[in-house]
C-alpha cells in the first residue's frame, strides 16, 4: 500500500536485525546496512526515500563491515505484535515501535553503526 511505503522499510530493518544469521559476508554486509538505516531513520529522522538513498551509499563501504555480536534480547517488539494491529495508523505506530525497539537492542554497537555512516554523511549531503 503506497500509504505505507514510509513503514515498510523501517518494518524490514526491524525484521533483518533481529533475525541477523551467523558469521557470513552476507549477514555481517545485511545487518550493517540495516542498523544503519534504523539510525538514519531514528537518529537522523530522514524520510524513507532519503534514509533508503543514504543506506545504498553507506553500502559501497560493506567490504569494511565486520560481525557485530548479536544482542541477547533483540527488542521487546517482534513481527508478531506488528501483524495484530487492527489499523493502518495502529500497524505504522506499531512498526515505529518496532524499529525502535530493535535499534535500542544494538545499543552496545551504535557507535560502530554511528562511525560506518560517518563515512557517508561526510561525503553527502542531506
Amino acid at each position: 500500500a503506497p500509504d505505507l511505503q514510509d513503514v515498510y522499510r523501517m518494518a524490514v530493518d526491524a525484521y533483518a536485525v533481529q533475525h541477523p544469521g551467523s558469521p557470513s559476508r552476507q549477514s555481517i554486509q545485511s545487518v550493517g546496512v540495516h542498523l544503519i538505516r534504523l539510525c538514519l531513520f531514528i537518529e537522523h529522522q530522514l524520510p524513507a526515500h532519503k534514509a533508503n538513498a543514504m543506506m545504498l551509499a553507506a553500502a559501497q563501504n560493506k567490504a569494511a563491515f565486520h560481525w557485530l555480536t548479536p544482542p541477547e534480547e533483540r527488542g521487546k517488539i517482534s513481527v508478531q505484535d506488528v501483524h495484530q494491529a487492527a489499523t493502518v495508523e495502529a500497524y505504522r505506530q506499531q512498526v515505529q515501535c518496532w524499529a525502535h525497539s530493535a535499534w535500542q537492542a544494538w545499543a552496545m554497537h551504535h557507535a560502530q553503526i554511528r562511525q560506518w555512516l560517518a563515512l557517508v554523511l561526510k561525503n553527502t549531503q542531506h
